[in-house]
């Protein structure tokens, strides 16, 4: 569910208050994201931390500079209306505080920073989004499919989705939006049976003459990392390719255990330890086999 905000896009979890453990991140995605005029969009933003946060915080977008740009609110004049955010919900238990700007406008295009501040700790800021709005007159300059997000990082079994979006033309409501893969850079090909079994895709809207497909691939295998288009089939026949694409990079479960942020050391001495009592084990086992030579 998504709420239209009529306070800046700030809010605040008043809970008791709890101790900091350690620091945390803030993630956007996708870095640079192209929309056509009158349609709308979503930046994306989330947070994680390896320990306990405050639950006292409150979080913010801004257009341009961070504290010294243009506070995305409906009570700024130039987005009044026009912006959403997620539910408390999702900023509470997901750590989630995407940003949806309806009804672009050519005047919404720059860099988009989201902010996440907890009481008594520092605050945080993402990447940054640079958000290009093309106008009515320039939509002929541009592919009418795009996608996002960019790049995808994420662990084996786990899933991800790959957003295809069709603006701008007439057919875009009913263009089937579907996902192939980009092998040497160039060449376009289908997906394998198995990534296709493993494949769903879901309508997300159609509006303005533009329609939004999400794609969801589950069960990720280490072997699907790769490029992802997306590609469009219209009742004419005609085929389109996104004009970007998407970057899926799969961490393998054997990786995940030698390699961890967060203790990949201790992980380590402790497999070093384990290999040095069974190789002391063996050699005891041996020696106490092996006849006494000295005796003879």
């Amino acid at each position: 569910m998504i709420l239209p905000l009529t306070i800046p896009v700030a809010f605040f979890i008043l809970c008791a208050a709890s101790a900091v453990q350690s620091t945390f991140l803030v993630h956007q995605s996708p870095s640079i994201l192209r929309a056509a005029e009158g349609t709308r969009v979503i930046l994306n933003c989330t947070f994680q931390s390896a320990g306990t946060l405050p639950s006292v915080g409150q979080a913010s977008w801004w257009r341009g500079r961070v504290r010294e740009g243009l506070l995305v609110s409906n009570s700024n004049w130039a987005f009044k209306g026009r912006v959403f955010v997620c539910e408390l919900e999702l900023f509470l238990n997901r750590s989630t505080v995407s940003l949806q700007i309806a009804a672009l406008q050519r005047s919404d295009a720059g860099v988009y920073y989201c902010e996440v501040e907890f009481l008594q700790y520092a605050i945080r800021y993402g990447g940054g989004t640079t958000l290009e709005v093309i106008g009515k007159g320039d939509k002929d300059n541009y592919p009418p499919v795009y996608q996002y997000p960019l790049i995808i990082e994420a662990n084996e079994g786990e899933a991800a989705e790959i957003v295809c979006v069709c603006y701008g033309s007439p057919d875009c409501p009913d263009l089937r939006l579907d996902l192939v893969r980009v092998s040497a850079g160039k060449e376009v090909s289908a997906l394998s049976s198995s990534l296709r079994r493993r494949t769903e895709s879901r309508p997300l809207e159609s509006y303005n003459n533009a329609s939004e497909v999400c794609v969801r691939v589950t069960g990720l295998e280490y072997s699907d990392s790769g490029e992802y288009k997306c590609r469009g089939y219209s009742g004419t026949g005609s085929v389109i390719v996104s004009g970007n694409a998407t970057t899926v990079a799969v961490k393998s479960s054997w990786a995940e255990v030698l390699v961890d942020d967060d203790c990949s050391q201790d992980r380590v001495w402790i497999f070093v330890r384990i290999a040095i009592t069974l190789a002391l084990a063996v050699l005891s086992i041996a020696a106490a086999l092996l006849p006494d030579r000295t005796a003879e």
